[in-house]
This record gives C-alpha cells, structure tokens and sequence, in this order.
C-alpha cells in the first residue's frame, strides 16, 4: 500500500477485516473497499461516495461473517450494507435516529458465530443486535459511566462463546457482556469524569509558587470553546479551590466534554 486512490492504494485507511480463507477487506476514505489475499494481492474493489446501494459515506468499519459475507457500517449514511465476498449488493439497514435499529453514526462492528451482528452506536451511546438479514434483536447501553452505560462506544468484537467485548471510548475502559447484553466485567476506566480531572489539574497549577498572577485554561470539545480566568493572589488557593469545585458540567464552560 501507499497513499491513493488506485488499486492498491489507500487513502486513510479505517478498518481491516479477515474471512475465513485468510482474504483481507480494507476500507478507507475513498469510499470503497478493497479486497485483498492473504499476501497482499490485490483481488477486487468496490463503492464509490453516495447514497444507493453499494455507494459509502465514510465506510467506518467491516466485518465478515463464517458464510464470507461483508458488512460495512457506514458512518456518516447511518447504516449498515450486506455484500457477498465478491462485492455485490446483497441488503441493507438502518437509518439516522434513536429507534430501534436506527442509528446515530454507527461505529464498529464484529459478528458472532450464529451470524449475529453487534453495532456500536456511536452517538446514541449504545450496542444494537441484529441477525444476518438485518433484523433487529435487542440492544444496551446509555448515556452515562455506570455498568452497561456508554459515552461515544466505537468498536465490538466477540469471542468463541459469545461474549461481547465494546470500546467505551469516552470512558477509557472495555466494557463485558453476554450475547444478549448482560454485563460481565469492565476493564480499565478511570473513576474520575474528565470535569474531576479539569478541577485537579487547575487546583494544581494555581498552587505553583511561580504562578503569580492570573491565569487563563482553555477547555475545548468538538463543537463549542470555553475559558476561565483564575485570579492568583498570596494565600488565594482556598478561595480558588472553592471556585473551582462550583463548576458544573453543565454550566458555560462545558468542561465536562471537553477534548
């Protein structure tokens, strides 16, 4: 590979995906997907920005299921397309909204051994199910950093029995769940919300001794800018700490979404 739009090249590449004969499905910000062998050897192509069946809109992720079929989730069309493993059109599902399967930029996405497919929903803040023709089945998960809640999950994967595995982004863990969405276990995450983590670093700079005068921190996330200015004065830290911990992550300066 190197960078471009022609056989064999690639242009921001998203995701990788491997059958069961070892042949390698790449999509990336060409709007297509390229199918490789298990050497490198470039077999086939297909997509184009669009629309219609078989055309992409930010093809985010790919998957293959035991019978070779592809799936491709579409992040910015908002849903799901089914191909053989030559490329052709089989089916597709979804579109934007809240509903049952809907979606709100679906993410990543893995299938099971009985051809269940697991979606991140991306900005519903959810993992949906489906079976292989698109029907849906159940779905988990919430706004939130409580068990079974996510913030902004971006990639699923299964194992052998069935467990579901999610990328809880925003959260920085790996969340556990059965096949049908119980929770299991949670690895890594951090106890604090990210506005917990704005108050410490900003009660940690206000008591630098070099720090004399006012300071300004700027809190952005992908949308909106926010800032605040703390003032330092001799034995000011108290009052500052109090300050700080008045602020909420709803108030104007939206720290707790900040990027």
């Amino acid at each position: 590979g190197s960078r471009g739009a022609g056989n064999g090249q690639f242009y921001d590449p998203f995701s990788v995906a491997v059958d069961a004969s070892g042949n390698v499905y790449v999509s990336d910000n060409t709007n297509r997907i390229q199918k490789f062998n298990s050497s490198g050897a470039y077999i086939t192509q297909w997509g184009s920005r669009g629309t219609g069946n078989g055309q992409f809109n930010f093809p985010i992720a790919t998957a293959v299921d035991a019978s070779g079929n592809v799936y491709v989730s579409e992040h910015n069309n908002h849903r799901i397309q089914k191909f053989n493993s030559s490329g052709t059109y089989l089916s597709q599902w979804g579109s934007w909204g809240t509903g049952n399967g809907r979606f709100r930029y679906p993410y990543g996405i893995s299938v099971d051994t009985s051809g269940n497919l697991y979606v991140a929903d991306q900005a519903n803040h959810r993992i949906q199910k489906f079976n292989s023709s698109g029907t849906y089945i159940t779905q988990w998960g919430s706004y939130g950093r409580g068990n079974s809640q996510c913030v902004n999950p971006i990639a699923t994967a299964v194992d052998a029995s069935g467990n579901v595995y999610v990328a809880d982004f925003s959260n920085n863990r790996i969340q556990k769940f059965s096949s049908t969405g119980t929770y299991l276990a949670t690895i890594g995450g951090s106890p604090k919300t990210r506005l917990e983590w704005a108050k410490q670093v900003i009660k940690k700079i206000v008591t630098d001794p070099d720090l004399t005068q006012g300071a300004y921190f700027g809190l952005m996330n992908w949308h909106s800018r926010a800032s605040m200015r703390v003032n330092v004065a001799p034995g000011g830290a108290a009052a500052i700490y109090t300050d700080v911990d008045r602020l909420i992550a709803s108030g104007g300066t939206n720290l707790d979404s900040a990027m």
